[in-house]
């Protein structure tokens, strides 16, 4: 872990993904793991070719599979990385005694693990003597004669200790999607459907609707560890609202926000946004000017009121970037604006500016 902070120190100067890898290492030597956490995604949102933040990130890891992909994916980036060569047999021989928790930064013993539940509760099992094929997709059930990392109909990742494999994954096919979604959907909420619409959602870039079938799950088996860690990872992720009528808006926000390891929700509307602030607090707003019930000026008013306490920002969405707009943003709280159409590298921009 040492060395992996020294790497932060010894960069030169760079855009913002470095200076927030510097301040995730300061919040580690306060012992503040969470918010080094959270820096550290938001310098993977900023760069996702970051080496030193995907190290820093399995670095920073709470449990086997978190840091597994961490570090691989550090790998798929640099295959001589020795730093990550390193972590990683370390990594493998905790799994290899069935750990279920990891500190890279220090030697403890591993935590017990329910064993009413596998590591990979999501995995499909084989239905031999059934007439049916040895493996079957918990998304779009499709057979198979052999498990498959990614099924070949969907196009989905269906593991559950591979959450951030599946934020990056881009190949999901969408129609289909919808349509297992629905059908899942319409069954009996049991501990293996929530699984299934979970695993959908988050290929779907829905985080926040798969933490809450992944909670609906663990309702069925609240013993299940390894469940509750990736509930809890994915939560670490930092949350985002959209608040605009516009349904392809709030999906361009998210399937650009969601692969860099964010949290997007998204309404429609103040009211839907309000009673999901009953439950949680963004770190970060998007508000429609246009907003239906009341317009993302009176939005901006009444949440700012909280900001000072609370700590997050508001970007207003408009369609008309004229300086009376802006002044209208400014007096009503907002602190930048960002004008409609646009692209996925000014959105992320725009985040990362904000959050940092």
């Amino acid at each position: 872990m040492q060395t992996a902070l020294q790497l932060t120190q010894m960069q030169p100067e760079r855009p913002p993904d470095a200076e927030l890898l510097r301040e995730a290492a300061k919040a580690f030597r306060r012992g503040d793991q969470d918010r080094a956490r959270w820096l550290v995604g938001g310098a993977i949102a900023l760069n996702p070719e970051n080496e030193t933040a995907w190290l820093l990130r399995g670095s920073l890891a709470t449990s086997v599979r978190e840091a597994n992909a961490c570090l691989k994916q550090v790998l798929w980036l640099n295959p001589e990385h020795a730093k990550a060569q390193e972590l990683l047999k370390k990594v493998e021989t905790a799994a290899s005694r069935q750990s279920e928790t990891l500190d890279l930064t220090e030697a403890r013993p591993p935590s017990k693990i329910s064993k009413a539940v596998p590591a990979k509760s999501s995995e499909p099992k084989a239905t031999k003597g059934s007439g049916r094929l040895a493996w079957q997709c918990p998304i779009c059930e499709s057979e198979s004669e052999k498990p498959q990392p990614i099924c070949n109909r969907c196009n989905c990742i269906v593991d559950l200790g591979r959450v951030d494999e599946i934020a990056s994954h881009e190949g999901g096919d969408r129609e289909r999607l919808l349509a297992s979604i629905e059908t899942l959907s319409s069954r009996e909420s049991d501990f293996t459907g929530c699984i299934a619409l979970a695993l959908a959602h988050l290929n779907l870039k829905n985080s926040q609707q798969a933490v809450e079938q992944l909670e609906q799950a663990q309702q069925h088996r609240p013993e299940d560890v390894a469940l509750t860690d990736v509930i809890s990872q994915i939560k670490r992720r930092p949350l985002v609202m959209v608040i605009d009528k516009n349904e392809e808006v709030r999906e361009q926000v998210s399937g650009a926000l969601e692969k860099r390891l964010f949290r997007v929700t998204g309404v429609s509307d103040a009211l839907q946004a309000f009673h999901v602030l009953e439950h949680e607090m963004p770190q970060l707003f998007f508000v429609d000017t246009d907003a239906r019930v009341i317009d993302g000026y009176q939005i901006c008013q009444i949440l700012k009121k909280n900001r000072q306490e609370r700590g997050f920002s508001l970007i207003l969405l408009t369609e008309d970037g004229g300086l009376v707009e802006r002044a209208r943003g400014v007096i009503a709280g907002a602190q930048g604006y960002l004008p409609k159409p646009f692209t996925e590298e000014v959105l992320v921009e725009t985040v990362l500016s904000s959050l940092s």
